[in-house]
């Protein structure tokens, strides 16, 4: 993909290709064995000299990943696709990112004085409103959170009482608070909303449009490299942050596809050293277009669709409810949730010790409680694999209940 700050592009990825190799213990022996060096790597189109790295090989290198000596913060995926990871940033790297989120936000129209709303998991939370600590602290960017734990109602009191500016939330949380709103006649003026997770339909984005009165956008993110993409409100496609990342779309056999073709998303990061990310495969899969902005874009990204969760009464929640529960769990490596009834949840476990399964198991059984408070029963089940789909992606939660 043609990139306007190519030239830029190149100056970074030169240096974090530098630092990685002569840092970090996985990425120096494995372009070691395949017989590359730093100065081999001068522009974006050598990327492909590199190798693919894949979540399952963070989550087993990550300590020769990371560079030693460094002064840390872990943050921890939320599991959603069924492979947790735990990734490292430094401080310095946190407030990018929050520069970065504010800056999509001010094109979308966010003010400095708007009240801001975060529906989230509380992990995520907290490391949310630190971020803008600096902004709060001289009455910029006021901020209210919630919990995709709490009770739709128990949110829509809280947002009526707080009367924001702006909303933020899981897709799948913010779809079914959206429909609670419209089912109760409630009336919200927004000047716009957006959301992460999952990727919003036509059908949910006008549901959430009609909800809060306002225009939606998408942005397009993970835990590991933060803000990908983000949808432009001029060209509705997704504007690729270009100053972060280099995205690249492979075909099963890593090379890069033609534009208008279908290809894996594969990123490399051009300011995380902490957890360096080169050539990152993501899993999810889109198309590159032009964009009326002159921009990079993605015209669509597919392999993110998740089923929800349905309770004894008929009630839906978020699959992110349990996902994040599971994805906290240490030593949980792969995992399958699916819902065969109304009152029966069963886990696939990818673990091929029986000790560690069931300390896994009696972690789970106590974080998943207090989210189905014994109305469903819950099943878990040992295999020593888990395959993925034919979309080369792992189906992370599966309803029979539609």
């Amino acid at each position: 993909m043609k990139c306007k700050n190519r030239k830029s592009q190149n100056k970074k990825l030169r240096q974090i290709v530098r630092y990685a190799y002569n840092n970090c213990k996985f990425y120096h022996d494995k372009w070691k064995e395949e017989k590359i060096l730093p100065k081999d790597i001068k522009t974006v189109d050598d990327l492909r000299k590199l190798p693919i790295i894949t979540k399952e090989d963070l989550q087993k290198n990550l300590l020769d990943i990371i560079p030693k000596n460094r002064n840390l913060i872990e943050l921890r995926t939320s599991g959603s696709t069924g492979v947790p990871l735990s990734i490292k940033l430094s401080k310095k790297e946190l407030y990018y990112r929050a520069f970065q989120r504010l800056r999509i936000l001010r094109k979308y129209g966010l003010k400095l004085t708007d009240k801001q709303f975060i529906i989230t998991e509380p992990r995520h939370t907290k490391e949310l409103l630190s971020l803008t600590n600096i902004y709060r602290n001289i009455g910029f960017l006021r901020k209210q959170k919630a919990s995709i734990y709490e009770d739709q109602k128990f949110i829509i009191n809280k947002i009526n009482k707080f009367q924001p500016d702006y909303i933020h939330g899981f897709a799948s949380s913010i779809k079914l608070l959206s429909q609670k709103i419209i089912d109760q006649n409630k009336k919200f003026n927004l000047r716009f909303i957006t959301t992460t997770a999952e990727i919003v339909d036509k059908k949910t984005k006008k549901t959430i449009e009609k909800a809060f009165n306002c225009t939606h956008y998408d942005i397009y993110n993970c835990v590991e490299l933060g803000d990908i993409a983000w949808e432009c409100p001029n060209c509705n496609k997704y504007h690729i942050n270009e100053s972060q990342i280099i995205v690249e779309l492979l075909d099963e056999s890593n090379n890069v596809v033609k534009r208008n073709d279908e290809g894996i998303i594969t990123c490399t990061s051009l300011i995380n050293k902490t957890t360096p990310l080169i050539r990152y495969k993501l899993g999810d899969k889109s198309i590159v277009g032009t964009s009326n902005c002159n921009k990079q874009a993605l015209t669509h990204i597919f392999g993110r669709e998740i089923d929800y969760i349905t309770l004894k009464n008929k009630v839906k929640i978020s699959p992110y409810t349990i996902t994040n529960k599971l994805g906290s769990i240490i030593g949980l490596k792969k995992y399958l949730v699916f819902q065969e009834s109304l009152n029966k949840i069963t886990i696939k476990i990818e673990e091929k010790n029986k000790l560690k399964f069931n300390t896994i198991v009696k972690e789970a059984k106590k974080q998943l409680k207090k989210i189905t408070e014994e109305k469903i029963k819950i099943n878990f089940k040992q295999v020593k694999n888990i395959p993925l789909e034919k979309s080369g992606k792992l189906g992370v939660v599966k309803s029979n209940i539609k």
